[in-house]
């Protein structure tokens, strides 16, 4: 039993007890001096109290009665100190936890604000100013590797969309370079056709003329058809819906018998031709149509625009697991100016101009080999004895390749 004495002092005391069938609880050993014998229920519960966990304590006062007897008075009194001592000590630890928290959330205000709040302000900027701005430049971010990606991703959402801006404007700018260069190839031949009709509408040319004058209206007519046609193909070429028909075939052989079809021109124009095509089978992947035009065009050129006499030498050899084609002629070659855009469209020499070129050949050439996964180009330094020299390369096919 631990108890507070009549001084308040604490005391600690000890009953064996034995609790018998009538409910009392006798009292078996003490070490208090007493002549009670047992205990009744409320008794025992006021004797174990467990003032410990309570606010209330216990305590117990001695007295001698009026019969000369010694008496003790066990009560309860609310432990006014100690439960103001509790809620003190509650108070304070609420108040520690409130303070700690707050001190948390300012540094955790303040790192956000610098690692999250400010590079989100920037990117957010960026993004809002964007449309408005003609050149933009790229972002710099030192910190968490998670904005790092983020302002990576968005750097390289900016090159991508001024790369597509840029290929946009070029778009453009073709567009508008192929419509004049339409304009202009067709304004000739209808002007010389119009003018013609009318001379000989009005009655200006004579009997022995008329005929003279129509063979000039069939042939600038002809010029006109061979514009639209190679425009028509131009444009379909560059439809997104088109697709090459590829398969297997020997580009050694496809050349010999397109060089076969067209020998007699080269006899009957006066010109030369020197043939260098290896004996071996070399199979590419082709759409022969229309590689067929790719000779057609550059072989054309070659009738166009090289004085009679000239020599055309057509290569056809293996170059590792690739096939090399070179087309090159001893003409007047090509002036520098036009060499660095001579695949584009309608891009031509002045000699081109004066013989009514389109400028479309070589760009349909450059458009049909790249969408067969080769490459052409003008040869830098053509072979000896050349002026010009177009080189076509081709993947051979996996079956060639062994």
């Amino acid at each position: 039993i631990s108890y507070n004495d009549s001084e308040g002092n604490p005391q600690e005391r000890y009953y064996l007890l034995s609790k018998g069938d009538d409910g009392l609880y006798n009292i078996v050993s003490s070490s208090i001096s007493t002549t009670k014998t047992s205990f009744t229920q409320r008794e025992y519960e006021y004797l174990t109290y467990n003032a410990a966990h309570s606010e209330q304590r216990l305590y117990r006062l001695s007295f001698k009665g009026a019969d000369g007897v010694d008496y003790y008075a066990v009560f309860l009194t609310e432990n006014e100190n100690n439960t103001a001592v509790v809620y003190l000590f509650i108070v304070v630890i609420v108040l520690c936890i409130l303070a700690l928290f707050a001190t948390v959330m300012v540094f955790y205000i303040r790192y956000i604000n610098k690692h999250v709040q400010k590079p989100l302000a920037v990117l957010s900027y960026a993004m809002t100013t964007f449309p408005s701005k003609e050149k933009h430049e790229h972002l710099n971010y030192k910190g968490s590797k998670e904005f790092e990606h983020l302002y990576d991703s968005f750097n390289e959402m900016v090159d991508l969309l001024d790369a597509s801006e840029q290929q946009r404007l070029a778009l453009e700018a073709d567009k508008q370079r192929m419509l004049a260069g339409l304009s202009h190839d067709l304004k000739t031949p209808v002007t010389i056709i119009q003018g013609f009709t009318k001379a000989i509408k009005d009655g200006l040319v004579s009997d022995e003329d008329k005929q003279k004058y129509l063979q000039i209206i069939l042939t600038k007519s002809d010029q006109m058809v061979a514009l639209i046609n190679q425009f028509y193909e131009y444009n379909k070429l560059e439809h997104p819906d088109f697709a090459l028909d590829k398969k297997p075939c020997d580009v050694a052989e496809l050349a010999r018998s397109f060089l076969a079809g067209i020998y007699d021109e080269f006899e009957i124009r006066g010109y030369n031709l020197d043939a260098q095509i290896c004996e071996e089978r070399l199979v590419c992947d082709l759409d022969k149509g229309q590689f067929l035009r790719v000779f057609e065009n550059i072989t054309g050129n070659f009738f166009k625009y090289t004085p009679k006499g000239s020599t055309l030498l057509f290569s056809v050899q293996r170059e590792d697991n690739k096939v090399k084609i070179a087309i090159a002629d001893n003409g007047l070659g090509i002036n520098e100016e036009s060499k660095k855009d001579v695949f584009e469209a309608f891009v031509v020499g002045e000699k081109s101009r004066n013989n009514q070129g389109s400028g479309l050949g070589l760009a349909v050439c450059k458009k049909i080999v790249t969408m067969h996964g080769g490459n052409i180009e003008l040869a830098k330094e053509p072979i000896k004895g050349y002026n010009t020299e177009f080189d076509i390369t081709l993947d051979l096919s996996e079956d060639s390749q062994k």
